[in-house]
């Protein structure tokens, strides 16, 4: 998981990132970032179940601090599965419809990458 946003804006994110690791109790990650992309590394167990759950929480308060910085979801590795939910933090419905339609012009089998780019949208 990964984000992005301007270099300038940089200085915000090890504030954030060490705010929720008070407030979510949650002190298993690591962050290295260069050229406007932040990488954080979470650490957890991965067949605790809690710890799962709680390290997906904790990399959705890191994109979010990362848009109110005035970033983006994705810079280098694209959406995927991860993020896909917070398409709709970052583009409106009408948005993410245009895409969706140019996605299936390019696409109309829907084969490449099912799933993995666009939220499902209701046309309007």
């Amino acid at each position: 998981m990964h984000s992005a946003f301007g270099e300038e804006r940089f200085g915000g994110v090890p504030g954030a990132a060490e705010a929720f690791q008070q407030e979510d109790g949650f002190g298993k990650f690591l962050l290295h970032a260069g050229d406007g992309n932040l990488h954080p590394h979470i650490l957890f167990d991965a067949d605790d179940e809690t710890q799962r759950q709680a390290a997906f929480e904790v990399s959705q308060e890191i994109l979010r601090a990362c848009l109110r910085l005035g970033g983006t979801i994705s810079g280098e590795h694209g959406i995927g599965l991860e993020k896909i939910s917070m398409m709709s933090e970052v583009y409106a419905p009408a948005d993410l419809q245009t895409m969706g339609r140019l996605r299936r012009a390019f696409d109309p089998g829907g084969l490449l990458n099912p799933g993995k780019m666009l939220p499902e949208v209701r046309p309007a």
